[in-house]
């Protein structure tokens, strides 16, 4: 899926005039965008470096929302 089919990817797009202001926001957004453009192209590659870079989405999407939750969340 691409990153504004998964669910995540929806509640980002059904929040983002909420949040978008927010640097924090943005940049958890990106990350999510990127984490799909590595999940995709693993699935077109299967190559080590691929799973590589898809590891190291997947740690730059959770510490960009560790960092957006903990701006939102009182």
């Amino acid at each position: 899926s691409t990153y504004q089919e998964c669910n995540f990817g929806k509640w980002l797009d059904q929040n983002k005039n909420q949040f978008n202001h927010l640097s924090f926001f943005s940049v958890l957004y990106q990350a999510h965008k990127n984490f799909h453009e590595h999940a995709n192209h693993f699935v077109q590659t299967c190559s080590i470096q691929s799973v590589n870079n898809l590891i190291n989405a997947s740690e730059e999407v959770l510490k960009a929302f560790l960092t957006f939750s903990e701006h939102i969340v009182d």
